[in-house]
């Protein structure tokens, strides 16, 4: 989510993100907070698209489009709350 925030702060509101996890609730649920931030910024371009698919869906994807390779890569880490004992 902070990618999309860095993209909208600087004026980029054409993009495609493909989010890759292998736990499927951790893929709705980031869909479900796109959801709810699209509703926030109105004015993101309708082209725009963002998916949180699994690894072999993302690998079609990427090699669907004719093209291999990405003009970026991050890696993120939801994280987890800890409390001391």
């Amino acid at each position: 989510m902070s990618l999309l925030d860095l993209l909208w702060k600087n004026g980029i509101s054409h993009y495609r993100i493909i989010a890759i996890d292998p736990n499927e609730p951790r893929r709705e649920r980031v869909k479900a907070i796109y959801s709810r931030l699209l509703e926030a910024k109105p004015q993101i371009n309708p082209e725009s698209t963002f998916d949180a698919v699994d690894i072999e869906t993302a690998k079609k994807e990427v090699f669907s489009t004719g093209t291999v390779g990405f003009d970026g890569v991050i890696e993120v880490s939801l994280g987890l709350c800890w409390r001391r004992p």
